[in-house]
Order: C-alpha cells, then sequence, then structure tokens
C-alpha cells in the first residue's frame, strides 16, 4: 500500500504492485477486493503492451484464480486460458503449471470432472518436471485429484492421492499449515464413508485444532470439517457432541455463504429426527 501511494512511478512499476496487492488481497480471503484490484491492473496493463508475456500471464492467472473462487466460471476459464497461452509464450513453467492447475480447478468447480482430471494430470507432470513432487502446489494438486477420485467413487485411489499429499505438505509446508488440515479433513471424510468412525474422529479432531490454532474465526475449509466431525461423532452415537458440531458449522456457513449450509441443514434435521425431535426435524 505503501509502494502504491509513491506519485510518479513508471506505468510497469504501477502494474506490478497493483497485481502483488491483488495477489495478497486473494490470499487474506478479500476475494472481491482482489478482484477490483487485478481489473484495475488489466486496465494498466492495456495502456502498457510491451511489458511482456510474464506479466500479462501472472495477471491472466490471477484474474482466472480469483473469478474460479468467486465461481464466475466462464470468466475463469477465460482468463486461465489466455495465461496458459501467455506463459507458453514467455517460456515460463512455473506460470504454465499453475495455470494447468487453475484449469483443473475451473472445470472441478463446473462439475466437469473428466476435464477436471485432465488438467490436473498435466499439471502434476510440469509441477514434478519443474520442481519435483515436494513443492506446496505439488500438494494441492495431489489433493484435487484425490478428490476427483472419491468423487468418482475410487476410495482406494483417493485414499493414495491424499496420502501423497499429506506427505508433501507435512515435509514442505511443516505439520502444523491449514493446507495440511484440509488434506487430514479430506482422509477424515473418506474414513466417515467406509464408516471408520473412530478413525475419522481422530484426524478430523487434530485438523479442526489445525485451523483453531491458525485463526480466531472460522477458516473456510474448517466448515467442512466441523460438519465432517459432527457426522462421525453421530455415528459413534455422539449425539449431544455431534448436535454441537453441526450447529457451529451451520452458523459458520451462512455467515460465510457458504455452500454447505443446505448439507449441513439436511444433516441436523436428520439428527432431530433421530433423537424424537421431529417437528423441529421437519422445520
Amino acid at each position: 500500500a505503501q509502494a502504491r501511494a509513491i506519485p510518479n512511478q513508471s506505468p510497469a512499476a504501477q502494474v506490478g504492485q497493483t497485481i502483488s496487492f491483488g495477489e495478497l488481497e486473494f490470499q487474506r480471503g478479500n476475494d472481491q477486493r482482489a478482484d477490483e484490484l487485478l481489473a484495475q491492473a488489466e486496465r494498466q496493463l492495456a495502456a502498457v503492451p510491451d511489458l511482456g508475456k510474464s506479466t500479462s500471464a501472472r495477471l491472466y492467472l490471477n484474474r482466472g484464480e480469483v473469478a474460479a473462487k468467486l465461481e464466475h466460471d466462464a470468466d475463469a476459464e477465460k482468463y486461465l486460458r489466455q495465461a496458459l497461452l501467455a506463459s507458453a509464450a514467455a517460456a515460463d513453467p512455473e506460470l504454465k503449471a499453475r495455470a494447468l492447475a487453475g484449469l483443473g480447478m475451473t472445470a472441478f468447480y463446473a462439475g466437469d470432472i473428466d476435464a477436471a482430471q485432465r488438467w490436473y494430470d498435466q499439471a502434476l507432470a510440469e509441477r514434478i518436471r519443474i520442481s519435483g513432487e515436494f513443492h506446496p502446489e505439488a500438494s494441492e494438486t495431489l489433493n484435487a485429484l484425490g478428490s476427483i477420485a472419491y468423487m468418482r467413487g475410487d476410495w482406494r485411489t483417493a485414499e493414495r492421492y491424499f496420502l501423497r499429499s499429506l506427505a508433501v505438505g507435512r515435509k514442505v509446508l511443516g505439520p502444523a499449515h491449514t493446507s495440511v488440515a484440509v488434506t487430514m479433513n479430506n482422509i477424515g471424510r473418506l474414513r466417515l464413508e467406509r464408516r471408520e468412525f473412530a478413525g475419522a474422529v481422530e484426524i478430523l479432531e487434530e485438523a479442526l485444532a489445525l485451523f483453531q490454532a491458525k485463526r480466531s474465526e472460522v477458516h473456510d475449509e474448517a466448515i467442512f470439517t466441523l460438519s465432517n466431525l459432527g457426522l462421525a461423532e453421530l455415528g459413534m452415537g455422539h449425539s449431544r457432541q455431534a448436535e454441537a458440531l453441526m450447529t457451529q458449522a451451520l452458523k459458520a456457513a451462512i455467515a460465510d455463504q457458504q455452500r454447505l449450509h443446505g448439507p449441513i441443514l439436511t444433516d441436523l434435521a436428520d439428527l432431530e429426527c433421530r433423537t424424537g425431535r421431529y417437528r423441529a426435524g421437519l422445520t
């Protein structure tokens, strides 16, 4: 912010600073503000067309990733394809790997699992070619491939991907990182699906503790962990603990306008009906 306030800078410096500020806001979870800043950077870039393909690729990549998070699927795909072309022209393998992963994420969010698989497979191959498997983005891509296998009902393959991701995350990011907690949540969900409730509770409680240690508010991904832990506790017959966890998850989902709002309501209704509170469940 201080850098951007310095007067009489070159247009090239202004573009770079605006992109960096947008990236930072995105990492902080301020998605709408990030989108506004990156749109401003795109206007600035149009006035300085000779900055090079790497800058263009970086801008389009960030615009695509933010659009995907905002669920603007068509915009996300458009920007990420532009980023892929620009990264190829700039011979920038790092940006290429991120663009491939971004296209996988966009296809996944749009429900095109086959396309997501193809993009993520390419992203993982490119990432391993550049830096080997022990890289944070390799962990993210392995996690995504595990999620795709999970959605296909191939739990054995999903578990292999999640365990690879967990090993990478712990080594590269450290055992207390929130990305490690995300992977642990995914493993907990697999155990939940297999009705291994005690094992699910164990790893989900550890994941939730990692989330809660990092932020005072409920992390977006922690809503999934709270919900899964509630279901696991219900599977163990602990209805009181389950209800407290699901209620906490519901409040966070409503506050965050998160897509788990409906599923959590359904799970709470099921719990209320199981415990004889039929009118509350129907409501």
